[in-house]
């Protein structure tokens, strides 16, 4: 009773009498669980990636709204909605101008599922501009502390000093 198999995956081993794998099926399994943790940790990696915290970057638009399309305008409207939704959950604002920002989000979404006609995007762009992103982002600016030296950008072309201790 040396073998339990004739193919020859599995073979007797000791006075017990349990199974025990072959070599060769270990090296198969070995091989497959540094695939599948291989090919996992990537997954891993790439999900942690887009899972952190986003930051919204605004479309193209020009300076001068009245030489922007219509799809550049409809792009920044939504940048400006999901702004507003991000403002809405900010903490450090009171809750009167979160509801500010979420009424206007709410606003800004029914603008864009109505068709708007270019005058609308841009009498919206700047009302919410004006009254309420601007606002608010300077609220939430008189509320953070100073920049510190050290958190101030690197600007390339300009010579530091390294300090070895």
């Amino acid at each position: 009773m040396g073998q339990a198999d004739r193919r020859g995956s599995l073979t007797q081993a000791g006075e017990h009498g349990t199974l025990a794998p072959e070599p060769k099926m270990l090296a198969r399994l070995y091989n497959l669980a540094g695939k599948v943790l291989f090919y996992g940790g990537i997954v891993w990696v790439i999900c942690m990636a887009r899972k952190g915290p986003r930051m919204l970057s605004p479309p193209f638009i020009p300076e001068d709204l009245e030489q922007a399309t219509y799809a550049e305008m409809r792009r920044y409207v939504t940048y400006l909605k999901k702004t507003c939704r991000h403002l809405s959950k900010n903490e450090h604002l009171e809750p009167e101008d979160r509801d500010l920002a979420a009424s206007r989000a709410d606003y800004l979404a029914d603008v864009l599922t109505a068709h708007p006609l270019l005058d609308d995007l841009v009498r919206t762009i700047d009302e919410s501009e004006t009254r309420v992103v601007f606002p608010l982002l300077d609220k939430l600016s008189l509320r953070a502390p100073p920049p510190s030296k050290a958190a101030q950008p690197f600007r390339a072309g300009t010579k530091t000093k390294r300090r070895c201790r």
